[in-house]
This record gives C-alpha cells, sequence and structure tokens, in this order.
C-alpha cells in the first residue's frame, strides 16, 4: 500500500542524511539501500489501519552496520504510515538512552525536547515540523509517570498525535509505563489501546529473552550503590515488554 502513504518524515529523515558524508544517491548509494532495507520491513509490519493483529520479528545487523539509522527510517516510515505509539527500548544504561534519545530528536522528532530548540530533521524540512509529536522522554528524563500525566492532557487515548517513548530496559521504568497505560486505558474505559504500537526493542539478546542466566549484569553486585538486580532481569523486563504489547489492539515488535 505504498502509494497510498504519503513519506512526509521519512522524506525529512532521508534529505537529512543526504547532507552527511558516506550517506550517497544512486543505484548502490548507501541512501537508496536504506530505503528499499526500511521499505522490506515496513512491508512485514502488521497494518496499523487493520484488524488486530500482534506481529514479532527481527532484524539482524553488523556491528557499526547503521542499525540506529535503519530503525530510525523504519520508524519514520511506520509514523508516516499510521504507527500512533512507538517506543524504543535503547539499551541498558543513562547513556546510551541518553544518545538514541539525541538521535531520535535529530532523525524524527525535529527539536530538543528539554528545550524545543529546533534539531535536525526540525531544521531542514518545514512540513515536518507542523506535524505534531508527543515526546514523552528527553535527554535529560527517562519515562516519569509525573511527566506523562502533564502530556495527558492531550488525551493519550485519542492518539491526535505520534507518541515516542525513548526507555532504558528496566524493569522499574518499563513497570511505570504499563502502570500509566493502564491507568490511562482504566479512565478511558477500554480494554486495550484503539492505537497502532511500534516497539522497537535495541539489542534484543541483551536482557529482554526470557532466561534468568540471560544477563551478564546479574553477577555484578556492585555496578553502583543503587543498583538493583531485579531492575535487569530478563525474565521480569520479558514480562514487562509482553504485557506493554498485550495493551493495544495492533501491534508490531521488531
Amino acid at each position: 500500500k505504498n502509494r497510498e502513504i504519503e513519506f512526509t518524515h521519512w522524506n525529512a529523515y532521508r534529505n537529512q542524511l543526504s547532507l552527511k558524508p558516506n550517506w550517497t544517491e544512486g543505484d548502490n548509494g548507501t541512501l537508496t539501500k536504506l530505503d528499499l532495507n526500511t521499505q522490506r520491513i515496513l512491508s512485514k509490519l502488521a497494518d496499523p489501519n487493520g484488524p488486530p493483529m500482534v506481529r514479532k520479528g527481527m532484524v539482524v545487523g553488523n556491528v557499526q552496520s547503521g542499525k540506529t539509522a535503519n530503525y530510525i527510517g523504519l520508524i519514520s516510515k511506520a509514523a508516516d504510515a499510521g504507527y500512533k505509539v512507538i517506543v524504543v527500548l535503547a539499551g541498558m544504561l543513562d547513556e546510551l538512552r541518553v544518545q538514541t534519545q539525541i538521535r531520535l530528536e535529530e532523525g524524527f522528532i525535529g527539536k530538543n525536547v528539554s528545550n524545543q530548540e529546533l534539531v535536525g530533521v526540525g531544521k531542514v524540512d518545514r512540513a515536518l515540523r507542523l506535524s505534531t509529536k508527543l515526546a514523552f522522554t528527553s535527554r535529560e528524563s527517562d519515562f516519569k509517570t509525573k511527566e506523562a500525566k502533564a502530556l495527558s492532557a492531550y488525551n493519550f487515548c485519542s492518539f491526535q498525535n505520534t507518541c515516542i517513548f525513548v526507555i532504558k530496559k528496566n524493569t522499574t521504568i518499563l513497570k511505570n509505563l504499563n502502570k500509566w497505560l493502564s491507568a490511562e486505558l482504566k479512565n478511558n474505559s477500554l480494554p486495550k489501546a484503539e492505537g497502532s504500537l511500534l516497539l522497537i526493542d535495541d539489542e534484543a539478546d541483551n536482557a529482554s529473552i526470557n532466561t534468568k542466566a540471560g544477563s551478564p549484569y546479574l553477577n555484578k553486585k556492585n555496578i553502583n550503590k543503587d543498583y538493583d538486580p531485579n531492575d535487569i532481569d530478563p525474565s521480569k523486563i520479558n514480562g514487562q515488554i509482553r504485557k506493554l504489547i498485550q495493551k493495544f489492539k495492533i501491534s508490531t515488535y521488531v
């Protein structure tokens, strides 16, 4: 159904990348390959405007092969196709989450969420500046229920805006997100959210798989004084990911 999709976000991202070295046009160009790869993945996602469905799939890429660019491209196309909620699980450390937040602000959101300054695609594309997105996380802050309550004055469950969350792969954060979504659904008397969810699990082999022995972090008792093994227990993280997927009528896990 490509012909029906107006690729506003994707075109803005493509234009932004074309200004950088190493991103090239033409038959063998890196931009052309990114377009084809993201198109192939997009075609396998659940239709955001279709019947209730949960779809899951895996994309494998080499180290330093442009995985982040690939999933920002996919997010852009998915938003253009009608996906309303995008959640990115961005590693297990604050530093990795902030790096991913910045990349998504530059490539998709178009502004620094903390101070509203235009960045990346927001600087190069006027049409994208007019599209409204609700970012529930910033460079300073992972998902917090307090901030979410302030934003949900927009009525999250009406899905007038594309909503994006860039969160750590952490049991407490995921649990907070699930609790907040449950409250939103209850307030609107909905069994499941009408909008569609795209859940991007970056480095899914790390702490998402349902195994007690799956995380190298579980043996490191003294990462810092606030360290809680439960926060990075793969089985608990896996359970929270499953709960999140089940809160939406239509969801795709990548």
